[in-house]
């Protein structure tokens, strides 16, 4: 072998283990949100320390192919969808209640 041909052999492999990676990511998600019950587009009420948010779940930050919180868009007092975001950790999960299901994932 030369080394055009291990070069188009090494991207060959690294495009496969993207894709292996992409379906482990697929499969965690779907594991974490069945394990918790909440999925993006949920509106949940949680405690943040003392403080009792309300927000819509807008998606799930990995730490490589892992699920590590919940994101969420923080409501206004007007429960208008504001623009900060907060996250979900897995200590505040047992805090987390669901306000209402999202149309598109029920």
């Amino acid at each position: 072998m030369d080394l055009k041909e291990l070069k188009q052999q090494e991207q060959q492999l690294l495009d496969l283990l993207s894709q292996n990676r992409s379906k482990q990511k697929k499969i965690n998600e779907l594991i974490f949100i069945e394990k918790h019950g909440i999925n993006i587009g949920d509106a949940v009420e949680w405690i943040d320390g003392r403080t009792k948010r309300k927000g819509i779940i807008t998606g799930i930050d990995f730490t490589g192919t892992t699920p590590y919180y919940y994101m969420a868009t923080l409501l206004n007092s007007d429960n208008k969808l504001g623009k900060r975001v907060s996250r979900i950790w897995s200590g505040q999960m047992s805090s987390v209640v669901i306000i209402s299901k999202s149309e598109t994932n029920s």
